[in-house]
């Protein structure tokens, strides 16, 4: 096992905190990254949480079993635990500062039930300071199910495509990439009438930026099979989600912008971690090449594609 930032995962004995365990344990195994398995726990009613700093036995009983888990399921892991008394979210984003990879249950985690549905867990997937897999409704990515990454030729895809090059690389398996395009049209009541010289060169402008996006990645990470998907569409987020029932992970940019983080979360995002069929990674955007730098040392991943 080699030294570096360790994968976290959140857990609170519930089914979706296992199985998000168990996602975890499997990428600090192929990461060859610490496995941490974390607690956060509120004082007991009534106590000064800066007072209160033991957890209950049930709760270390709790913390020791999801360690076995991990352990029986890769038994040569590196792995330790943390139990820490403070406020999910805040615990969460502390971690994340210095982790490799964030992993957390979509249900129940640390107590909250509904954590995505609210602004903990929007928080959480948009404020972290390293990506963030979140696993829905308890479920496990497919063994050999592809990498399937949303590439919308943004700046903070940029991140999300190197992490997703790199998961691919780890799994041993393909990788899907995904261009949905909204093209202009005019509205005549319900229905659409595109242009047809313009709808096809819109096609073929999304397919030079497809090619331009993943430009230097399939170079670095030639054992990665890659293929392109380039489809008009509404609703792109929808078209992930459906495809997500054939993939291991979806990949998605996450974006954070101040205050406004939350609001710009963006529809994509949202709707993938209440209705995708597998993990979902959620990649936050890297600012400069400086901070890219320290990211990918500390992330695991290969570096910036060439130019």
């Amino acid at each position: 096992m080699t030294d570096g930032a360790a994968v976290v995962v959140g857990v609170d004995g519930s089914y979706s905190s296992l199985a998000a365990l168990d996602v975890a344990a499997d990428e600090a195994a192929w990461r060859q990254r610490p496995l941490r398995v974390l607690h956060a726990y509120a004082p007991p009613a009534g106590q000064d949480q800066m007072k209160f700093a033991e957890p209950r036995v049930v709760t270390r009983w709790m913390v020791a079993d999801a360690m076995s888990r991990a352990l029986a399921r890769h038994p040569g892991l590196e792995a330790g635990t943390r139990l820490v008394c403070g406020a999910t979210d805040e615990v969460l984003l502390t971690e994340s500062r210095t982790a490799s990879l964030l992993v957390i249950g979509s249900r129940g985690l640390c107590g909250l039930r509904g954590l995505l549905a609210g602004s903990t867990g929007t928080r959480v997937t948009t404020g972290a300071h390293c990506p963030v897999i979140v696993v829905m409704r308890g479920e496990h990515a497919p063994d050999g199910g592809p990498v399937l990454i949303g590439v919308d030729g943004s700046r903070p895809s940029m991140a999300a495509i190197a992490f997703a090059f790199a998961e691919a690389a780890q799994r041993e398996v393909p990788l899907i990439a995904l261009y949905a395009w909204v093209h202009p049209h005019s509205v005549d009541g319900d229905s659409l009438d595109p242009v047809a010289d313009g709808f096809a060169e819109a096609k073929r402008a999304a397919i030079r930026e497809l090619d331009e996006a993943l430009r230097g990645w399939e170079a670095k990470y030639s054992e990665v099979a890659v293929s392109r998907k380039v489809l008009f569409s509404l609703d792109p987020a929808r078209e992930l989600v459906a495809a997500s029932t054939r993939a291991g992970i979806v990949v998605v940019g996450s974006r954070r912008r101040g205050k406004m983080r939350s609001l710009l979360f963006g529809s994509v995002g949202y709707t993938l971690i209440h209705h995708s069929s597998c993990p979902v990674a959620m990649v936050p955007p890297i600012d400069d090449r400086l901070a890219a730098a320290t990211w990918f040392a500390r992330t695991g991943g290969a570096g910036l594609a060439a130019g």
